[in-house]
């Protein structure tokens, strides 16, 4: 059977026409073809001084003899997250700064960072421990089994998902670029 140019164009622009479109605030796979969440925003906080430093573009985990720095981080969930299941990761590229433990603690916040601030309320809005990770450069952070394993939850479809990532042992240095590197969900 010999097909024509004009019958092969017709096909295609059909098929291509037929096929339903994406919600408007539904993301694209990654590479690997899952659904992925980046953060709205990450913020910095000092925890010597208590200054907050809003929608930095970069994420520092950092303790050290000069002080601890940690990053706050914002999901928001659409309504197409609904009924699924979200899995909060954290990769790093290999332009990344890491050294020290590479360990991290993930903790949930009562209230998500909206605003840079000198100070921040007692305690940073800390709340639940959700899961230790370590960093490693060029891949996923590996899920430690030292504390428990939150990061696997039903997706809060139309709310904010406030957390912190937090250095642990005496010394850890972790500086990404969001939206390179950082923390991100998958959505299944």
């Amino acid at each position: 059977m010999k097909f024509t140019a004009t019958a092969v164009f017709l096909a295609v622009t059909s098929a291509a026409l037929a096929a339903p479109a994406p919600l408007p605030d539904m993301p694209l796979p990654d590479p690997s073809g899952r659904a992925i969440l980046n953060p709205d925003n990450i913020s910095q906080y000092s925890v010597s001084t208590g200054a907050k430093q809003f929608n930095m573009g970069a994420g520092k985990v950092q303790k050290n003899a000069r002080g601890d720095t940690t990053t706050l981080f914002t999901f928001s969930f659409p309504d197409w997250t609904a009924g699924k299941t979200c899995q909060l990761n954290f990769f790093l590229n290999k332009q990344a700064a890491l050294s020290g433990s590479r360990t991290f603690d993930v903790f949930s916040s009562l209230a998500p960072a909206t605003t840079s601030a000198v100070t921040w309320p007692n305690g940073n809005l800390r709340d639940q421990q959700l899961g230790r990770m370590i960093a490693v450069k060029g891949a996923d952070a590996m899920v430690s089994t030292d504390a428990p394993n939150k990061l696997s939850f039903p997706c809060p479809q139309g709310q904010l998902l406030g957390g912190e990532l937090v250095g642990v042992n005496d010394q850890v240095n972790i500086e990404w670029v969001q939206n390179v590197a950082g923390p991100y969900i998958v959505v299944v």
